[in-house]
Parts: structure tokens; C-alpha cells; sequence
């Protein structure tokens, strides 16, 4: 979630107000930019869990390494 938070949010907010036509105002919503913000936190906390999560049913013989390639 930092790496989103302090990576991938400044770029995508950043890029967002970059394409916003001349004179026009850019006048965000509250409450779906709180959950573009928590559908990207949980998205990348599952994405960084997922390498945690297989080495633990390997460790607990859940599954073997031959059966993940």
C-alpha cells in the first residue's frame, strides 16, 4: 500500500490533472476519489500478498513447487 500510496497515486492524480482541458476546473468528487484510492490500496495489497501466501502452502505442504509450474 505505500508503494501506491507514494508512487502510483501522485502519478495517476498527476496525470489525471495533466489532460484536463484549458479552463476547465478539475472539481473531484469526495467520495469516488475514496474509493479509486481504497480499490487501488486493497488491489495492491493482495498483488504484494499473493507471493507471501504461496510460499506459505508450500511451507505447510498445501501444495508442492511442481504443482505451481
Amino acid at each position: 500500500m505505500a508503494l501506491a500510496f507514494y508512487v502510483v497515486f501522485p502519478l495517476v492524480f498527476g496525470f489525471s490533472t495533466s489532460v484536463v482541458p484549458e479552463g476547465v476546473l478539475v472539481m473531484t468528487d469526495i467520495n469516488r476519489c475514496l474509493d479509486f484510492v481504497l480499490k487501488l490500496f486493497f488491489a495492491f495489497g493482495i498483488a504484494f500478498e499473493i507471493p507471501i501466501a504461496t510460499v506459505a502452502l508450500v511451507w505447510t505442504g498445501a501444495t508442492d513447487l511442481a504443482a505451481l509450474n
